[in-house]
């Protein structure tokens, strides 16, 4: 029995395959970035080290590059599921570095892991502590993961944690209660989707794993029409190929062309994502049910902190809410920001900042506005939060504070 399309296209194994292995890994310019920020970290043992970045941009998969890449010298713990509250956090932690435990006393659990630290100090290890989906955790139990890495002054420099998380990652460290850990992370970097000449390395490093090409087996204007369905995010190129290898081996086509990937796109329900224009889309899934809608991020708005951090802020899904509540698509924490403060809209061709209402109003480079365009480089304010909008074209390959 053939093993579906591998024979057809004498494959290894399926290079698309949607499991996080970091064999696959495909480190473009940003991802190397991120790869050598975390190493940096673990290294100079700093505390905390954040990689943001939207559903399917490769995140777990960086991760276990990460971990497979530690020395027999580092004890580490794993932490996936992030739904937790600070002592079932405790318990994964010791769970993961082989102390388990029934107790669910605090103290008890912190004192525990103490001895542990200690141990490894003593034995000349490190650890580290790796989070996947770190936006899921709540503020206590991030206060819990700081406290942890500065149990003592003797146990200085002992823990470090890497948080890996989705876009919400970047407010959540953002938010008052997480000031003081907000100061103890060193780097901070959020991954953009590839871009078409990274599309294809991406899928010519994937076949390349499994034993072939991208050229033995996909058409470039294939290659290019894959991008234009996925816009460069990976977990939505996998996917594509996936399928369409899949159709082109029950249509015994030793070669994927371009109406092959339109043809597949359509069966999926995917839409094409337009890269003509003033600001390119990308496209991610949205993790908010499993069907196949999309984001377009439509630019990006820059915050810089008062210790001379920035982060990036992708806007999409519009109209794109901003408030002092969890149910916007930005949130800002700020006693001068009205539940629902803002939004931007698209109105007619222009993208534009629009006010909701809000007590203190809203403000564009100065000037307080009802609805405005926004232009790149335009300073817009909320109370005393002060955003800078930057048109995605225009956007960094990857952003860093």
């Amino acid at each position: 029995m053939r093993r579906m399309y591998l024979d057809h296209f004498n494959l290894s194994c399926r290079p698309f395959e949607e499991i996080p292995d970091h064999r696959f890994l495909y480190l473009s310019p940003q991802h190397s970035r991120a790869l050598a920020n975390i190493e940096y970290a673990l290294t100079t043992r700093d505390s905390f080290v954040a990689i943001a970045g939207e559903i399917g941009m490769g995140k777990t998969t960086l991760l276990n590059q990460v971990f497979a890449d530690l020395p027999n010298s580092v004890s580490v713990a794993r932490v996936t599921h992030t739904t937790l509250t600070p002592i079932e956090l405790l318990h994964t932690l010791l769970n993961e570095f082989g102390l388990q435990t029934y107790k669910k006393n605090k103290v008890f659990c912190l004192d525990k892991l103490r001895e542990f630290f200690a141990a490894e100090k003593a034995a000349g290890r490190q650890v580290v502590i790796l989070v996947d989906e770190a936006q899921n955790l709540s503020v206590k139990a991030l206060e819990e993961l700081r406290l942890l890495s500065s149990m003592d002054l003797e146990l200085a420099g002992l823990v470090s944690v890497v948080l890996v998380g989705q876009p919400q990652l970047n407010a959540l460290l953002d938010s008052p209660q997480l000031e003081q850990l907000r100061q103890r992370v060193r780097l901070r970097q959020h991954l953009m989707p590839l871009s078409q000449d990274e599309t294809r390395a991406y899928i010519d490093k994937r076949l390349e794993i499994a034993g072939s090409s991208a050229e033995a087996i996909f058409s470039p204007d294939a290659v290019d029409r894959v991008y234009v369905y996925t816009a460069g995010v990976p977990r939505l190129i996998n996917t594509l190929c996936e399928a369409v290898l899949t159709s082109s081996w029950t249509e015994d086509e030793t070669k994927v062309e371009a109406d092959r990937v339109d043809e597949v796109a359509a069966e999926l329900g995917w839409r094409e994502r337009h890269l003509d224009g003033p600001v390119p889309p990308a496209a991610a899934t949205t993790g908010v049910d499993d069907t196949d809608e999309r984001r377009m991020v439509y630019g990006w708005l820059r915050r810089t902190l008062q210790e001379a951090n920035e982060y990036w802020v992708p806007i999409y899904n519009l109209p794109f809410t901003i408030g002092r509540t969890s149910d916007n698509r930005l949130r800002l924490s700020h006693a001068h920001i009205s539940r629902k403060h803002a939004a931007i809209e698209q109105i007619g061709e222009d993208l534009c900042i629009c006010d909701k209402g809000s007590r203190n109003g809203t403000f564009l480079n100065g000037e307080k506005i009802q609805s405005a365009p926004l232009k790149d480089g335009d300073r817009v304010a909320f109370g005393n939060v002060e955003l800078i909008f930057q048109a995605l074209i225009s956007a960094p390959a990857t952003s860093a504070s």
